[in-house]
């Protein structure tokens, strides 16, 4: 029961400190105003970061789950410590990137996503997983785990353009649409793996807010759609063949 609670405290904490850094905002600046103050490509467009209110929203309905739940399944246990790391090292990535410290922030963010990363493992080892545990807990991990996989591609670009990075000579475009392969890759290979199409949804999401952001920027727009096109047409194929199969069982 003690680390349900410090689930919810740490979230309510984390929620109300990423609200205030952005109302009030920390350091007279916005987190979208920070990340488009580096010249980077890697980037998405402003309204991309509006899915925060859908992780927001998620978050409070995994806390929902686990309070309607007295027992809890060995893997929902084991993501419990790391719930609480998760939203300690978000609370604190705000702080970090707000006042300028960007390099240590990569750290911290980097410490996020292994996190998540370990929750959504876990969350796949269920041996049956049913509607409230799908909706309320399983999407809400995706959907996070996925936005702070871009995230912190973006992250580690801004960092390296604060420090003056050349990247070996390779112009930025370049290393965007590498990028954006790579996240597209990633996407593909979880949706195969896990039949998990949310996490590729937001991979496109993400993506398309970059081929938003940067219309000029042809070679890096045409990877952007292709990948886009590429992710969505392996979303579809695999909930048609899962489809299928239900109706031939």
């Amino acid at each position: 029961m003690l680390s349900k609670f410090l689930v919810l405290l740490t979230t309510v904490a984390m929620i109300v400190i990423n609200l205030l850094s952005n109302a009030i905002p920390f350091n007279n600046k916005t987190t979208a105003e920070i990340s488009d103050s580096f010249k980077v490509f890697f980037v998405p467009a402003g309204y991309v970061f509006a899915i925060w209110g859908v992780i927001y929203l998620g978050l409070i309905a995994f806390n929902i789950y686990l309070f309607l739940n007295k027992e809890l399944t060995p893997q929902i246990k084991k993501t419990l410590p790391f719930v609480i790391f998760t939203n300690i090292f978000n609370s604190i990535w705000i702080f970090l990137w707000h006042y300028g410290c960007i390099t240590l922030s990569v750290l911290v963010i980097v410490l996020l996503l292994i996190s998540l990363g370990y929750i959504y493992i876990q969350l796949h080892k269920q041996a049956t997983t049913g509607k409230r545990l799908k909706y309320l807990v399983m999407v809400p991990v995706s959907i996070y785990f996925s936005w702070v996989s871009v995230a912190t591609i973006a992250n580690i670009t801004a960092a390296l353009y604060n420090l003056n990075w050349d990247g070996f000579g390779i112009n930025g475009e370049l290393w965007a649409s590498l990028l954006v392969l790579i996240a597209a890759l990633i996407a593909i290979t979880l949706v195969f793996k896990y039949k998990d199409s949310v996490y590729a949804l937001v991979i496109i999401w993400s993506v398309f807010g970059i081929y938003n952001k940067f219309p000029s920027t042809t070679p890096l727009n045409v990877v952007c759609l292709a990948a886009c096109l590429l992710v969505l047409a392996v979303v579809v194929y695999t909930i048609a063949r899962n489809l299928l199969n239900k109706n031939n069982v």
